[in-house]
């Protein structure tokens, strides 16, 4: 989130997001799919799966206006290699506790 608040400070005239591609290296948590959301991210691609807090494979449990939201975005496991995944994966999961 604090990159997407960063990018909106620094181009304000980019009202929305609508046209840019936001990549995650884990699938967002439901703070931050809801942050993507409200700011109109039209394509979110992650590199890995989060099975302990992801939820755009969840999107049907977001309140109704979320879910409405996710409906009308690309939110995608992206196309990458397997190393680069379980790397997505190795720098997040020692945080995993903090």
């Amino acid at each position: 989130m604090v990159v997407l608040n960063a990018f909106e400070e620094q181009f304000p005239p980019a009202k929305s997001m609508r046209t840019y591609t936001l990549i995650s290296s884990l699938e967002p948590c439901p703070m931050y799919l809801s942050r993507l959301l409200i700011a109109g991210a039209q394509t979110v691609k992650y590199l890995a799966p989060e099975e302990w807090g992801g939820m755009v494979t969840h999107t049907h449990a977001l309140p109704r206006a979320g879910a409405h939201l996710a409906e009308s975005r690309r939110l995608v496991l992206a196309d990458v290699s397997e190393e680069l995944r379980q790397l997505a994966l190795d720098l997040f999961l020692p945080n995993l506790d903090t």
